[in-house]
């Protein structure tokens, strides 16, 4: 009915078999360009919650096996039993998609008010959003603004990257998800707790994203490899120029992430 328009669908949030069903069967009639969808886990109780892996896992193995890209709608504004957001909040979020290979991120939303469309009604309790109910900027419009221009930074090499496997290195590894293997790069993150991700370059080289999965404490960042690493290096948020790693002196904040250039030893 639009010929050359692009149609764009965002999908509920879901875990379990039915919501595996549920991807497949929206792959299988809308054939979409890209799988969209949203999971909200920042509640009042201040904990991030595990939802957020699991459903993003199912979403990526969906996208894997279709050879979709996947986005992922990130919460922004504070409603219902959502808390106010910290820094380390978004963070989470927006490295936590990018670990598991989204090549997309959006924001619910970046006004607090009422929308001036669709008779979009007020539910009271909207606040804090990078703009506010009165359309003034508030400190998460700078949070906000900060974790953008360090994606728009990582773009460049991430987006020539493939996502080959993630895995969490903790204690608790949250349902369809798994630890690392032999075949993972990655074979421990001392102290910490952290979600890490295997990508293949389009020049055929490899990189590791290493996300830290606290929302309260910082870690240090010293990974260990299953194989012999001759040149590690990162690719700067700062910059997006690519340097050596300072290792052992390389802290990430609280869902913070840091990309890594991986040269492993030839056999």
């Amino acid at each position: 009915q639009a010929p050359g328009k692009w149609p764009y669908i965002n999908l509920l949030p879901g875990e379990g078999d039915s919501y595996d069903d549920y991807l497949e069967k929206f792959v299988e009639i809308c054939k979409p360009p890209i799988i969209s969808y949203d999971r909200y886990v920042l509640g009042e109780d201040g904990k991030f919650g595990v939802g957020f892996w699991v459903n993003i896992a199912q979403v990526r193995d969906c996208s894997v096996k279709h050879k979709i890209p996947f986005w992922n709608i990130v919460l922004t504004a504070p409603h219902w039993h959502y808390r106010e957001l910290t820094p380390a909040d978004l963070r989470m979020q927006v490295f936590g998609s990018l670990v598991y290979g989204a090549q997309g991120i959006s924001y619910y939303k970046f006004c607090s008010g009422s929308l001036p469309i669709l008779d979009a009604p007020d539910l009271g309790n909207f606040r804090m959003g990078p703009l506010d109910e009165f359309g003034e900027k508030t400190q998460v419009w700078d949070w906000l603004r900060n974790v953008n221009r360090q994606v728009l930074n990582l773009a460049p090499v991430y987006l020539k990257l493939k996502s080959v496997d993630v895995y969490h290195v903790a204690q608790d590894i949250p349902a369809r998800n798994h630890g690392p293997s032999s075949s993972t790069l990655v074979k421990t993150v001392p102290n910490g707790e952290w979600v890490v991700g295997d990508f293949t370059h389009e020049d055929g080289s490899r990189y590791v994203m290493i996300v830290n999965r606290s929302i309260q404490h910082s870690s240090v960042c010293n990974p260990e490899f299953n194989q012999p690493v001759t040149k590690l290096e990162y690719v700067s948020p700062i910059d997006g120029k690519t340097k050596p790693y300072p290792s052992p002196y390389y802290w990430l904040a609280p869902g913070q992430g840091v990309l890594l250039r991986v040269t492993v030893e030839k056999k």
